[in-house]
């Protein structure tokens, strides 16, 4: 066979095999040895949101996150020393971004096809993996909590014991000995043991399962008060406004601890967002008020950058999160929003007075 035959027999056979992956319903995806992305199939095209004049002659480092991009021209050169027929992932989850910036997971298989010529093939498990996720971060809560249950009962006794022992040695110091120091220090002690007997009885409004199985109201101020205290170390030098146009309408069809969940969730992204930001003077807005139907409202707003608009539809979906993945696990909001399903209520990210985001919680009376 002459060269020039070689060369069309070569084609021909490229062609039809570039034909069955086009049938095929996987990603599919063929680079050379220089990392550079020479076809896609059309699942994969749809997949990762480009058109294929916008990834065909590109380096593939373009459908893989920015932190895992310097290592990926070693793997390649690897790779390309002794390719042969293997799947990735052994050891870490690969991970792809599609153009619009949303990550995936992906299951990767790995082939040489001619000279120079890598065939990856890819199938998108990324809805496996966040519900495998879900359920492994539903137990690892329901574990925290009887954990922390458990550690409330164990303190509460002994803070009120020290407690009641503090106040009778302020009451006899007070009248055998004039000296100030003496009283100055038995006057910490119990302003130390007031604050954790409140942070104690915070988290025991948090946890009560017994008020979320017997009580179908709550109160707004309640919550608050217990997000607040909860939250405290992650917003020191926060500047915090409450603004209760109810005063003592604030009951709600909703426990108290579970609305205490959903603030603190909304308190601990906020204080996120605006510390990522270095926002010089941060400001945090719970504002309360109700509606013509009598549903009460409680907006939440802060001065950071804000939510971008391009994953404003996005951030109630389960384990979607713009936080790197040791921070942040995708699950706050969603169960934010189910958690008010349940009593009637909503949860809408919202324009704000301030420059940030702004969320507004709707809560039948």
């Amino acid at each position: 066979m002459s060269h020039d035959e070689q060369v069309v027999k070569f084609i021909e056979v490229y062609n039809h095999l570039f034909g069955l992956f086009e049938l095929t319903p996987e990603p599919v995806l063929v680079s050379n040895n220089d990392g550079l992305i020479c076809y896609g199939n059309s699942v994969f095209i749809k997949l990762f949101g480009y058109d294929a004049s916008e990834v065909l002659g590109k380096p593939i480092d373009i459908l893989i996150p920015e932190r895992y991009r310097r290592q990926h021209p070693g793997f390649i050169s690897m790779y390309s020393k002794n390719p042969y027929k293997r799947s990735m992932g052994t050891n870490v989850q690969p991970v792809g971004v599609k153009k619009n910036g949303e990550e995936i997971f992906l299951d990767i298989s790995l082939a040489p096809i001619g000279e120079g010529l890598i065939l990856c093939v890819m199938r998108d498990v990324s809805e496996s993996i966040r519900t495998q996720n879900s359920k492994l971060q539903h137990t690892q809560l329901s574990t925290l909590g009887i954990l922390t249950s458990g550690l409330i009962h164990e303190l509460s006794n002994p803070l009120q014991s020290i407690g009641f022992s503090a106040e009778l040695i302020k009451t006899y110091v007070e009248k055998s000995n004039d000296d100030p120091y003496i009283t100055a220090k038995i006057e910490d002690v119990c302003f130390a043991v007031k604050k954790l007997t409140e942070l104690v009885n915070s988290f025991r409004v948090l946890l009560s399962a017994e008020e979320s199985e017997n009580q179908s109201e709550g109160s707004i101020s309640t919550a608050i008060d217990a997000a607040n205290r909860l939250c405290s170390h992650k917003l020191t030098g926060v500047d915090i406004v409450i603004k209760n146009n109810l005063i003592s309408e604030d009951n709600v069809s909703m426990p108290t601890n579970m609305l205490a969940q959903i603030l603190i969730n909304l308190y601990v992204n906020a204080s996120y967002a605006m510390l990522m930001e270095n926002i010089s003077k941060p400001q945090l807005i719970t504002e309360i008020s109700k509606d013509a139907k009598a549903s009460r409202i409680i907006k939440v707003s802060d001065n950071g950058p804000g939510v971008p608009e391009n994953i404003r539809e996005k951030i109630f979906d389960l384990m979607f999160t713009t936080k790197p993945t040791i921070e942040g696990t995708g699950l706050g909001l969603h169960i934010c929003r189910e958690m008010l399903q349940k009593v009637g209520g909503e949860i809408n990210l919202i324009p704000g007075d301030l420059s940030g985001a702004c969320f507004e919680i709707r809560i039948p009376m």
